[in-house]
């Protein structure tokens, strides 16, 4: 098993990127590293996925009808 630069690196970056905006997003106005954060962090992220869902199916809906 070999370990890629480019893979690992990507990975460091996206895992910085995401507890950065966990943080300030949504944990530092919550109050800290607690429940009310971790809610408000989940509550996001599935808004945000069923609104990414809602766009697809719209896309997938247009591209239907005009192909």
């Amino acid at each position: 098993m070999t370990f890629d630069k480019f893979g690992t690196g990507a990975l460091l970056l996206g895992l910085l990127l995401m507890l950065g905006v966990l943080h300030f997003a949504f944990m530092v106005p919550a109050g800290g590293w607690g429940v009310t954060g971790l809610i408000n962090a989940v509550v996001a992220v599935v808004e945000g996925g069923l609104i990414l869902f809602g766009l697809l199916l719209m896309i997938i809906g247009i591209l239907l009808l005009v192909l």
